[in-house]
């Protein structure tokens, strides 16, 4: 207790007047580092072997550990420092001779860090609003005043520099972050075995990735792990392995056979699952593998001729014949999508699982000789990236011939920008883009307003009648269908020339889950304000349609 008190009071000590002159050869240093010369906060531990070691803070708040044992100052760390609490850039000073303190220049925040031979780590902070805590390797203790709280935070929080925000501020957050560690996560699925772990923000979150072979089927459970909620599981389909497979887990290590994560070929074997259960043609040479939530994907080579071949409890789905040196990038794509590169990796296409089953395309990027092309499809046409005169999107309305994995063919995807079937479309366009056209429940102006939508908003179009239009806004069971003024909808090709006034809004953080449903990508495209709670109208790339709370929504901080 004597200890924790004597290093907080040492940090409390008034810190500017103990700020050190920078040494020449760190400041050389560092304007090497920029090319500049940035004005440099420094302290120094002078270390018994004759060593000296020291944190340098430039006022970008970019900091460098830094190192002399006798031929000149070198870099050994470098990292940003704290940023959200500290709206002044930190002085820094040295503290008990073998720490030094980093602190807001009023004082108030403070974190102390001591040199272990090695690196500077963290050792203790001071946060306003917060109990006092030091730090020894994995133990964090709390000073409430009365008796310390004392918890073991394994894989510790002496990282550097740290930034203030992500540290366990209350010791429930250290217990919270102390219960999804990797020895925890080892013994939270009975049964299973625990395959990889990865933790990232400061130890608040892991992702975590285990197996279990039961009656020679193989089941993996991937798991998304945060302090203090309950964990995400999502469970891969069931697949059942070859015996060849099963005999050589009896005596090979399983990460030599089966690789669990979703980045990367399941199977690093040729024969390694059932082929009676998951047919093949003969002589298919397997290519890529990989086991999705709901399917198990192969991309394998028949008869000189690369294919995709997708399970799902059932026949397999099969694609049209693919590009000579098509391959699937499994890195990138994640879980639930499927991206294909080809013509030397100049092309790529991405497909993304719907709710439906459907695999349909979400994403193509050509890197061609006169430009670059990049656009997303969606189920109301397509989106053209930084297309527009000012670096800005550009939407065209439509149906593509195919976007279907099973059907369409890759090849024909060019680099040039995919025709569009526009007959059957309109958007709405108002003459003043601040306007809102209604959807109403009924041809007239005293039908039951549906909501107001913006300049360019897609619809699919009915039937027309006199001077009423009856529409489709999206699709599925939450489309939306009523009828709009036909004088404020614009047809066919004519659609190119209208702008959208769609607000760039997004979900707060709280709320965030609920724009998942939406797709890939969502857009405000209307507003519902009859009713006692105001509502903004949202598209899903999907073709979903969402009425949410407008207190759901903001502007962001851009």
């Amino acid at each position: 207790m004597r200890r924790l008190l004597l290093v907080l009071l040492l940090c409390l000590l008034p810190v500017m007047a103990l700020a050190e002159e920078v040494p020449d050869g760190v400041m050389a240093l560092i304007d090497e580092y920029y090319g500049q010369r940035l004005p440099v906060e420094f302290a120094e531990v002078k270390l018994s072997d004759g060593r000296r070691v020291g944190i340098a803070i430039a006022e970008n708040r970019n900091a460098f550990q830094v190192e002399n044992r006798g031929d000149g100052w070198t870099i050994i760390g470098q990292d940003y420092v704290m940023d959200e609490l500290y709206p002044a850039y930190p002085e820094v000073a040295a503290q008990d001779g073998q720490s030094v303190c980093i602190a807001q220049k009023d004082n108030t925040v403070t974190l102390t860090y001591r040199y272990d031979g090695e690196r500077f780590r963290l050792a203790a902070w001071v946060i306003p609003g917060y109990l006092p805590v030091t730090v020894e390797g994995d133990v964090l203790t709390y000073d409430t005043g009365r008796t310390p709280f004392t918890t073991v935070v394994p894989g510790g929080v002496t990282d550097w520099p740290y930034w203030a925000e992500d540290l366990p501020l209350s010791p429930q957050e250290a217990m919270d972050r102390a219960a999804i560690s990797e020895q925890n996560a080892a013994e939270m699925f009975p049964g299973y075995t625990l395959r990889d772990y990865q933790a990232f923000n400061d130890g608040a979150e892991a992702d975590v990735v285990y197996s279990r072979i039961s009656n020679g089927v193989l089941l993996i459970r991937r798991v998304k792990l945060q302090a203090g909620l309950d964990p995400v599981v999502t469970d891969a389909m069931p697949v059942a392995l070859s015996e060849s497979l099963l005999a050589r887990l009896e005596t090979e290590p399983f990460d030599d056979l089966i690789w669990c994560w979703t980045g990367g070929d399941t199977f690093l074997t040729q024969v390694a699952f059932d082929l009676s259960q998951y047919p093949l043609p003969e002589g298919a040479v397997i290519l890529q593998n990989r086991i999705e939530t709901h399917s198990l994907v192969v991309l394998a080579r028949v008869e000189g001729v690369k294919y995709l071949y997708v399970f799902e409890n059932g026949p397999a789905y099969v694609s049209q014949p693919l590009p000579e040196d098509a391959g699937i990038d499994f890195f990138h794509a994640g879980s639930g999508d499927l991206e294909f590169e080809w013509a030397q990796q100049n092309m790529s296409a991405s497909f993304t699982r719907r709710e439906d089953g459907r695999w349909l395309l979400s994403w193509c990027t050509c890197y061609g000789p006169s430009m670059d092309i990049h656009f997303s499809a969606n189920a109301f046409g397509i989106r053209l990236h930084d297309a527009g005169a000012d670096g800005e999107d550009v939407f065209r309305v439509g149906t593509m011939a195919s976007t279907d994995l099973f059907t369409i063919n890759l090849s024909e995807l060019n680099g040039a920008t995919p025709e569009l079937d526009q007959s059957g479309w309109a958007v709405v366009s108002n003459p003043d883009p601040a306007d809102r056209l209604h959807l109403r429940d009924r041809a007239g102006k005293s039908g039951n307003s549906l909501g107001k939508f913006y300049n360019g908003t897609p619809v699919l179009v009915l039937e027309r009648k006199g001077d009423w239009t009856r529409v489709q806004i999206g699709f599925g069971a939450t489309a939306r269908t009523g009828w709009m003024m036909t004088k404020y909808l614009t047809f066919g090709a004519d659609m190119d020339t209208v702008a959208d006034a769609f607000p760039e809004l997004i979900f707060r953080e709280e709320y965030e889950a609920q724009g998942t449903q939406l797709g890939y990508d969502y857009w405000v495209v209307g507003v519902e304000e009859e009713g006692r709670t105001k509502q903004y109208i949202l598209l899903g790339s999907d073709g979903m349609v969402m009425y949410v709370d407008q207190a759901w929504l903001w502007g962001g901080n851009g």
